[in-house]
């Protein structure tokens, strides 16, 4: 077993109505740390992460999850960069609330806040 660090690029919601309104390429992104057995593992548990998560993200929005956009790969630098006290850490198989991590990135944005 191995920690692989999984990056994803996404679009908030405002971004998506930004970047479809106005012809931008606004875009987050955010990374989990996957404990799993190699990397094929790590990139389709990520993927299924990534997705839950920006799903949440809009739905969290009240915005249509089904306009979430995400792109997802394995980082192959394998220094230790970009990964810090804020990197998720997540076993193969596991899941944790992502609807929290999201609240403790995007609480303050008026766009995120529960209605």
């Amino acid at each position: 077993m191995k920690d692989y660090l999984y990056i994803f690029g996404y679009e908030t919601p405002p971004q998506f109505v930004d970047n479809n309104k106005f012809g931008c390429d606004y875009e987050d992104s955010s990374r989990f740390l996957i404990h799993a057995q190699d990397k094929d593992k790590a990139q389709a548990w990520g993927d299924i992460l990534a997705k839950s998560y920006v799903e949440d993200l809009f739905k969290s929005a009240h915005a249509d999850p089904k306009t979430a956009w995400f792109k997802g790969w394995i980082d192959e630098d394998e220094d230790g960069d970009g990964v810090d006290s804020n990197t998720r850490r997540v076993a193969y198989g596991e899941y944790f609330d992502i609807h929290a991590d999201i609240k403790k990135w995007y609480g303050g944005e008026s766009w995120f806040l529960e209605k």
